[in-house]
């Protein structure tokens, strides 16, 4: 018997609630059940923190939670924070396994292990000061360079509080692109990386992502 969609649910339940990310995290969605897998691995870095505060972080956490617990799978979610995430072992189910430490450095055991088949690669770890995005951005870099060998073809890396930045200018009473910056926000670099090797983006919005060649 297939499994069910989560989409009608994260429609009903949880995309009223996202604001900015509604449309990002549906997608997601959408792309990892077109797999049409049986069970999916899910690992994040940065876990969701204040209860309630679905517009302003997203609860990620909560909805991988919810994501493997109707289609099969396991998430794996490592922060810095300790209270944290002491807070959401008790918000989410037997699925999930938080651990508190340093993304970069756990992403790097991840690897060296070599067990870990990841379907969704969630970055959102390090907090972001939008005038100074430079030491999110290479910290989600760095991420990325510690779990790359465990990549393969068809996974999703995703990162958060990522958007494109242009400069608009008034003319004849419309708003005109005069100049498109690129990405900015947490996954700048990550953004680069991809560009350079050609993989376009999957997802864009106030999230980007992409899907591994």
């Amino acid at each position: 018997m297939a499994a069910r969609s989560f989409l009608e649910l994260f429609d009903a339940e949880y995309a009223p609630k996202l604001g900015l990310r509604s449309e990002t995290f549906r997608r997601a969605f959408e792309l990892l059940e077109a797999t049409g897998k049986t069970r999916y691995s899910i690992v994040e870095t940065g876990c969701a923190r204040a209860e309630g505060n679905w517009q302003g972080d997203g609860q990620s956490t909560l909805l991988f939670d919810r994501f493997v617990s109707c289609r099969g799978g396991s998430v794996r979610s490592v922060d810095i924070d300790a209270e944290a995430c002491a807070r959401l072992r008790t918000r989410v189910g037997p699925k999930v396994e938080v651990t508190c430490g340093d993304s970069v450095a756990y992403l790097r055991d991840l690897a060296r292990e070599g067990s870990v088949d990841i379907d969704l690669l969630y970055l959102d770890s390090h907090d972001l000061d939008w005038s100074n995005p430079h030491p999110a951005a290479l910290h989600h870099l760095h991420e990325l360079c510690a779990v790359m060998p465990l990549l393969a073809s068809g996974t999703l890396v995703m990162v958060d509080d990522t958007a494109r930045s242009q400069a608009r200018v008034a003319h004849r009473g419309a708003e005109l692109i005069v100049h498109d910056f690129g990405v900015s926000g947490k996954g700048a670099y990550v953004a680069e990386y991809f560009a350079r090797i050609g993989c376009a983006p999957a997802i864009e919005g106030y999230q980007y992502g992409w899907v591994i060649p």
